[in-house]
C-alpha cells in the first residue's frame, strides 16, 4: 500500500502538535478537576502533616512510616504539608501540581514512544490512549492518589536518561538516571521495579553490540532496589490478614486477568449504565487486536512490542499478591505500556497506507467513544463527592462560628456523605473537633462509637445548652436543636453504657477526683468514681481501658481494683503501660439506671507534689 502523504516528511509545523496536542487533550478532558476539594483519605493525610511546629516535627511528618508503613515524602507528605502550612488548606495549588505532573507523564510517553518506534503518529497516539483510560481518573481527581501519577514520572524520567546513556555513552546520563531512580522511592514503593524495566528495554530495544555492557550497568540498580525492599519490610512487615494480606499463589493469574479486563473496560462500566455484553465485546476486540498486532510484529522481528507488554506486567506485579485489595488506580502506570503498544499499532497501520489506516482508525474510534464517556462520568461523580464534602465541612465551620464552645450533633448524614468526609474525621483539620452523629444516624451509616453521641449524653448536653443539632439532609444545614431535644427527652435514661473519659460532654458522669485530661484519657490519683448506665440483662461485663507510665511498672505491676455501688468486683495486675480488662457485673446491677463505679490503683507516683495513679480512656458495659 502507498504511504500517506503526511508520513513522507516530518513537517516542522507538526512538531508542536506532536508534543502539546496530547497535553491539550489532557487539559480538555480534566478541565473540571482543578476545583476538586478534599475527600476520603485526604483528611487523615492533612491531619498527619498538619502539626509541624519545628524542624523535628518536619522530619517526622516527611519521613515517618504512615498507613501500612509507607514513606512517600514527595507524593503525599510534601504536597499536603504545603497545602496545610502555606496554602491554608486550599487544594487548588495541589490540583495544578497534579495536572503538571500528568502533563510531564504525557510528554515522556511521547518521547519514549518516538524512541521505540520512530513514528510520530505512534508518539502522538500513545499518550492519547493513556489520558483517555479510566484508571487515570482517580489520580487526576483524588489528591491522595497523586502518587499514582507522580511515580511514573520518576520511572519514565529515569528510563529516558538510561536510554540517552545507551545512545551517547555519556556517564552523566547514567548518573542522572541513578538520582531520579533513588528519588522515585519517595513517590511510591513500586519504584523497586525500575531495574527490571531497564533490563527489558535493553533486551528489546538496545543495539545488539551494547546490550551486554548495558546489562552490567543495571546491577547497582538491583542492589538499591533490594536494599529499599529490605528497609520497607522492616518498617511494614508482610501482613497475613486484612486488606493488605500478601500472598503468592495461583490466584495471581486470575488477578492479572481481572486487571487486564479493567485496562480494557472500567469496572464502573455497568454502574454507569452500559451493557455487560458491549463491555465484553470491547474486552475481546481489544485483546484480539493487540495479540494480533504483537504476533505480526514478532514475525517481523520487531520485539519492542514485548517491552510494552512487560511494562504492563512488571509495574503491576507488586499489586498482584494482594488478593483482598483490588483498585483500578493501581493500573495508572501499567496502562502506559498498553497505551504505547496501541500507539505503536496505530503508527504501524498508518505507515502501511490508507487501507491499514482505516482498519486501525475504526477500533480506535470505537475504544475512545467507549472510554471517554466513562472517564467523564467518573470525573462528575468524584467532583460531586468533593462538592458535598466541602459543603458539609464549610457548613459545620459556619455552625461553630455561630455557636462557639458548643458541641455539634449532625442528623440526616447520608452514607455517601459519611464515607467521603465524616468517617475520615474531616472536621478536625478545619478547627472543629467536637462533631458527632446522632445515634439513629450513626446506626444508619454504621459509624464507629467515637463518632456517635450517646442519647443520654446528648440529652444532658442539650439541656445544659452545651450543644446544637443540625440536619444535613437539605442544601444547607438546618437547626433542629429544639425538636431533637424534645425527641430525646421522651426516650433516654440518665446515664450511658459507655463513658469516654477524655470527652468533656461526659464530664457530668465523673467524680471530683478525676484530674487533667491528656488527649482522649484522664488522670486519676489513687481512687476515683464514675457513673455508668446499668445492663438490661444478666451476664453483662464492665470493661475499662487505660495507661500507666514506665516508672510505675519498674517497682512491679500496677494493681487496679474495681467496685460497683460499694461491692468489690475484683482486682487485676497490669504489667504493661497500656491495659484493657473487664469484670463480670452482679445480677443486682440489672435494670439499674445508674451504677457508681469505684476505681482504686496502686502504686501511685508523685510528681510535683501530686500523686498520679493511672490514665483511663473509657468504661463500658458490655451485654453481648
Amino acid at each position: 500500500m502507498k504511504k500517506l502523504p503526511f508520513l513522507v516528511k516530518d513537517p516542522k509545523h507538526l512538531a508542536a502538535g506532536l508534543w502539546f496536542g496530547p497535553v491539550l487533550f489532557l487539559l480538555w478532558l480534566y478541565s473540571g478537576s482543578f476545583g476538586i476539594w478534599w475527600r476520603l483519605d485526604d483528611f487523615p493525610l492533612l491531619g498527619f502533616v498538619g502539626h509541624v511546629h519545628n524542624f523535628h516535627d518536619l522530619l517526622i511528618a516527611m519521613f515517618s512510616p504512615y498507613a501500612q508503613g509507607s514513606i512517600r515524602p514527595w507524593s503525599e507528605r510534601l504536597p499536603f504539608l504545603l497545602s496545610t502550612t502555606v496554602f491554608a488548606n486550599n487544594p487548588v495549588p495541589l490540583r495544578i501540581a497534579v495536572f503538571a505532573t500528568a502533563a510531564g507523564d504525557v510528554l515522556l510517553i511521547t518521547w519514549l514512544t518516538r524512541r521505540l518506534t520512530g513514528s510520530r503518529i505512534a508518539a502522538f497516539a500513545a499518550p492519547l490512549f493513556w489520558v483517555a483510560s479510566a484508571p487515570v481518573v482517580s489520580p487526576m481527581t483524588w489528591n491522595s492518589a497523586y502518587n499514582e501519577v507522580q511515580f511514573p514520572l520518576f520511572l519514565l524520567g529515569a528510563l529516558a536518561c538510561f536510554i540517552r546513556y545507551a545512545e551517547t555513552g555519556q556517564r552523566r546520563y547514567w548518573q542522572l538516571q541513578l538520582a531520579i531512580f533513588i528519588l522515585g522511592f519517595g513517590a511510591l514503593e513500586t519504584n523497586v521495579v525500575y531495574p527490571v524495566i531497564a533490563v527489558v528495554w535493553v533486551l528489546c530495544a538496545a543495539e545488539p553490540g551494547r546490550k551486554k555492557r548495558l546489562l552490567v550497568t543495571t546491577l547497582p540498580l538491583f542492589l538499591i532496589s533490594a536494599a529499599y525492599a529490605a528497609m520497607h519490610l522492616k518498617a511494614a512487615p508482610i501482613v497475613h490478614e486484612g486488606p493488605y494480606l500478601f500472598r503468592i499463589d495461583s490466584g495471581i493469574w486470575a488477578r492479572l486477568y481481572e486487571y487486564w479486563r479493567w485496562a480494557c473496560v472500567s469496572p464502573q462500566w455497568v454502574e454507569y449504565g452500559h451493557s455487560v455484553r458491549r463491555g465484553n465485546r470491547i474486552v475481546i476486540t481489544t485483546t484480539i487486536t493487540l495479540i494480533a498486532f504483537v504476533v505480526w510484529q514478532l514475525k517481523r522481528k520487531r520485539v519492542t512490542v514485548l517491552f510494552c507488554l512487560a511494562w504492563f506486567v512488571v509495574t503491576l506485579g507488586p499489586m498482584l499478591p494482594l488478593p483482598n485489595r483490588h483498585e483500578e488506580y493501581y493500573l495508572t502506570a501499567p496502562v502506559m505500556g498498553l497505551a504505547i503498544l496501541a500507539g505503536q499499532g496505530v503508527g504501524a497501520a498508518c505507515n502501511g497506507g490508507w487501507g491499514w489506516c482505516a482498519m486501525a482508525l475504526l477500533p480506535t474510534i470505537a475504544w475512545f467513544s467507549a472510554s471517554i464517556p466513562v472517564v467523564r462520568e467518573s470525573i462528575r461523580r468524584f467532583s460531586w463527592e468533593s462538592n458535598i464534602s466541602e459543603n458539609l465541612v464549610r457548613g459545620v465551620q459556619g455552625v461553630r462560628r455561630r455557636n462557639p464552645g458548643k458541641a455539634i450533633f449532625l442528623d440526616g448524614v447520608s452514607f455517601d456523605l459519611f464515607r467521603v468526609a465524616v468517617s475520615e474525621y474531616a472536621f478536625q483539620n478545619f478547627g472543629v473537633d467536637d462533631v458527632y452523629l446522632t445515634d439513629e444516624n450513626g446506626a444508619a451509616v454504621h459509624a464507629p462509637p467515637d463518632q456517635v453521641i450517646d442519647p443520654a449524653v446528648g440529652r444532658h448536653a442539650l439541656e445544659q445548652n452545651h450543644a446544637v443539632v443540625y440536619d444535613t439532609g437539605g442544601e444547607h444545614l438546618r437547626d433542629i436543636t429544639g425538636e431533637y431535644t424534645l425527641k430525646l427527652a421522651a426516650r433516654t435514661g440518665i446515664a450511658p453504657q459507655r463513658v469516654e473519659m477524655g470527652n468533656p460532654l461526659y464530664g457530668y458522669l465523673l467524680g471530683p477526683e478525676w484530674m487533667s485530661q491528656v488527649n482522649d484519657a484522664r488522670w486519676m490519683a489513687e481512687s476515683a468514681t464514675v457513673e455508668i448506665g446499668g445492663p438490661a440483662r444478666a451476664g453483662a461485663r464492665l470493661s475499662f481501658e487505660g495507661w500507666c507510665i514506665d516508672q510505675q511498672l519498674r517497682r512491679g505491676p500496677l494493681y487496679v481494683a474495681i467496685s460497683v455501688d460499694g461491692t468489690r468486683l475484683g482486682e487485676v495486675q497490669e504489667k504493661a503501660t497500656h491495659f484493657q480488662n473487664e469484670f463480670a457485673l452482679p445480677n443486682s446491677a440489672v435494670g439499674r439506671e445508674v451504677l457508681r463505679v469505684g476505681v482504686r490503683v496502686h502504686p501511685t507516683i508523685r510528681v510535683g507534689g501530686q500523686d498520679y495513679g493511672a490514665l483511663f480512656s473509657r468504661f463500658r458495659v458490655l451485654e453481648h
